[in-house]
């Protein structure tokens, strides 16, 4: 093992070979290890240099394995196969790894629920247990979970916290409704459109007035559909009922699949970052770290505002 270890730059490595030599794709085997493409790429080149062969031929069309990535991958499937044996059976024994989550409905159904399956695929001997909250946390809650995630300047006495994503707003609207309403391309005329407002009384949100107020824009409208939670007002406007306020971090995915549209062009941000944390009287174990960190790499992978923005600072705090 130490002689495999200076031969290669990483035993990781070992994963992305299998995974390429299974989807013949570096972009398919991005999506399967939950990293990019050109962290893929990379890690290929690395082993290649670290051996001295060539790992796989690149065609015009995709890839193709050469003798020796063939002879190397089926023993690592192999390898892989008996390993994973072992850690079930180690892992029943012992009762097996949790990590216990408790956020917002909002992050759960729009980011959480949409890459569990790509963590578990990962890490299929990992036990998730999820819950929702509907406010902030109090001290005996906090302390029987692992990670829940808040929106601050990061500086809290109870819990560890790494940055996730900057606190940002956006207006958005199908692309459906948007082709109906053309007004509401144009932040001076968007209040003509149908807003769908979100009210929580165990969490502060911005409304509609605050954020015209951060844009320079008189507000004048009065409310014709209120929701009780943000979540909803997002359903809403996926089936094409008005122009709803979404965060970034949770609409990311509907924004690159085309289902809502960035609308006027305007993004009001705070000074404050949306965070993962956990608390500090918990000792993360191997498994949690794992978490952590692809929690992370996952937002770093997906930080990318619409663009043509135009950014609008606010002291204000947008939401929870």
């Amino acid at each position: 093992m130490r002689k495999l270890r200076r031969t290669l730059p990483s035993l990781n490595c070992l994963y992305v070979v299998e995974a390429v030599f299974r989807h013949l794709s570096f972009t398919k085997a991005a999506e399967e290890l939950g990293i990019s493409q050109p962290a893929v790429s990379k890690s290929i080149r690395q082993v290649e240099q670290a051996l001295g062969v060539p790992l796989f031929v690149r065609q015009h069309r995709g890839l193709l394995p050469t003798s020796e990535g063939a002879i190397l991958a089926d023993q690592i499937q192999v390898s892989m196969e008996g390993i994973d044996k072992i850690v079930r059976n180690l892992v029943a024994k012992s009762g097996g790894q949790k990590i216990k989550i408790n956020v917002s409905s909002s992050f759960m159904s729009m980011w959480l629920v949409r890459r569990i399956t790509r963590y578990k695929e990962l890490h299929p001997a990992v036990r998730l247990e999820i819950s929702e909250n509907q406010g902030d946390l109090d001290p005996q809650t906090l302390s029987t979970i692992d990670f829940s995630t808040r929106i601050g300047d990061g500086n809290w006495n109870d819990v560890r916290a790494w940055p996730l994503s900057r606190e940002r707003l956006l207006a958005l609207a199908s692309p459906e409704y948007l082709k109906k309403h053309p007004q509401c391309r144009h932040i001076k005329t968007l209040q003509q459109a149908n807003l769908l407002h979100a009210t929580e009384t165990k969490r502060s949100r911005m409304g509609w007035n605050q954020w015209f107020e951060a844009v320079g824009i008189p507000y004048s409208s009065a409310p014709d559909v209120l929701f009780s939670d943000h979540h909803s007002a997002i359903q809403a406007a996926l089936t094409s009922q008005g122009v709803t306020l979404g965060w970034q971090h949770l609409v990311g995915d509907h924004l690159r699949e085309g289902s809502l549209v960035h609308v006027t062009g305007a993004v009001v941000e705070t000074e404050q970052h949306v965070y993962l944390v956990s608390p500090r009287s918990r000792t993360l174990s191997h498994h949690h770290e794992m978490f952590r960190d692809w929690v992370i790499e996952q937002f770093e992978q997906d930080e990318t505002l619409p663009s043509d923005i135009c950014l609008f600072p606010s002291p204000a705090r947008l939401g929870d």
